[in-house]
């Protein structure tokens, strides 16, 4: 806000609301898509983001400037940070249960298991860095959540009997160095065009879509796991319950596999430009 503007305060309430009913609706849908309170959380959450967006019309000092999200570009790179916030903050809390649960790994030990995604996405950031010039940022956040994809897809095969090195390892470092591929353009593509006045929105919603990806994200994970691992209990006879909750857990990698699948495609669509136009200066 700039000098005495007013706090959008409906504005506020409405969005918190919604995105607060839609994520407790896919926490619901466990228990079934045809349950009346499933449908009404989530109808409410649609029906408030839409009021949140018609009030950010009529008010006088919005909090999301809605040119903010309508311009291709920035919108892109808001899809593709929610299905990486998705995958970060949703799919990894089950990559921990399934080495803990199903593998038998002990906390310490599953915690350093994971630590080679984080040093996959140290490794090609700076390397990536010194190619966006060459490369340009279009093809960095396509490529980015391809790789990603399909590190989630081969972590989707785990087994009860599987091993860390075999089914895990290799996914993971496919997927840390998609999220490094595609951080590197990532915050420029955010402000690209923005005005200054509305640079603080753009910021802020690249951070927010983030979060609201993991939130959700994380809901819609849950409902794989419950769902697959249900799906094998009752056709399967004689299976262990590692069995059930490899199968669940990886659904749910299958399903982190999809979202990255959808941030590729949304980059293809809405990142366009030459490499000079995708940069924050420019428009």
């Amino acid at each position: 806000l700039e000098g005495k503007g007013k706090i959008d305060i409906w504005g506020a309430i409405t969005v918190t609301l919604g995105f607060g009913a839609l994520v407790y609706g896919f926490t619901l849908a466990e228990e079934g898509w045809a349950r009346v309170d499933t449908i009404g959380f989530i109808a409410a959450g649609v029906l408030l983001v839409i009021v949140f967006g018609v009030i950010e019309t009529r008010v006088s000092h919005p909090l999301l400037p809605l040119r903010v999200i309508f311009h291709k570009v920035r919108a892109g790179a808001y899809i593709v940070q929610a299905m990486i916030g998705a995958v970060l903050i949703g799919s990894t809390m089950y990559l921990t249960f399934h080495l803990q649960l199903v593998l038998g790994m002990a906390p310490l030990a599953a915690g350093l298991a994971t630590v080679v995604m984080t040093a996959s996405t140290l490794a090609v950031v700076p390397v990536f860095t010194k190619l966006l010039p060459v490369w340009g940022a279009r093809v960095m956040m396509i490529a980015g959540p391809v790789v990603g994809a399909l590190g989630m897809f081969y972590m989707s095969g785990v087994t009860a009997d599987g091993n860390y090195f075999v089914q895990v390892l290799p996914g993971l470092v496919l997927v840390g160095a998609g999220v490094g591929i595609t951080f590197v353009p990532l915050q420029n593509l955010a402000l690209v065009g923005v005005q200054p006045s509305d640079a603080g929105a753009a910021a802020a919603t690249v951070n927010v879509a983030m979060q609201l990806g993991g939130s959700i994200g994380l809901s819609v994970f849950a409902l794989a796991a419950a769902s697959a691992s249900r799906a094998v209990a009752a056709t399967q006879s004689h299976v262990s319950d590692a069995e059930v909750m490899a199968a669940g857990y990886g659904a749910v990698f299958f399903t982190a596999g999809v979202a990255l699948t959808i941030a590729a495609v949304a980059a293809f669509v809405l990142v366009r430009g030459t490499k000079e136009q995708l940069l924050p200066s420019r428009g």
